[in-house]
């Protein structure tokens, strides 16, 4: 690991899987919590370390970033897709104006590539 780079999860943590298992709700942030949420953050951070991988030719496959990072790889392939979302999306996110839900996982199975189709389907969840 880098010096000052972050861990950012036990890689077999419960608390991923509950994460990708969860039953997923609208994009709309629950009232009662402050801020961005922790879960999403550090898939966030991550997407976009991995990403750095990439473009530095450090891997060069789903399974290399897996190893590397040692997480699963099925998990490398949903999470590295946030890499790629809408930078507005991403600033509510990471500032906690649009809270964590089924919408961003489904918007992640689903790969909507346009951003515009990102923010589309953002504001129909949280209507």
């Amino acid at each position: 690991m880098r010096r000052g780079a972050l861990r950012l999860w036990q890689p077999r943590s419960p608390r991923i899987v509950c994460w990708l298992r969860a039953p997923f709700t609208t994009a709309a942030k629950p009232a009662h919590r402050a801020g961005p949420d922790p879960t999403i953050v550090r898939a966030l951070a991550r997407a976009h370390e991995w990403r750095g991988w990439l473009e530095q030719d450090e891997v060069h496959f789903y399974r290399d970033i897996a190893n590397k990072a040692e997480v699963d790889a099925s998990y490398v392939r949903l999470v590295l897709l946030l890499a790629f979302i809408d930078p507005q999306l991403t600033r509510e996110l990471l500032d906690g104006r649009r809270g964590v839900s089924g919408g961003l996982m489904e918007l992640l199975r689903r790969g909507i590539p346009d951003w515009q189709q990102q923010r589309a389907y953002f504001r129909t969840q949280a209507a």
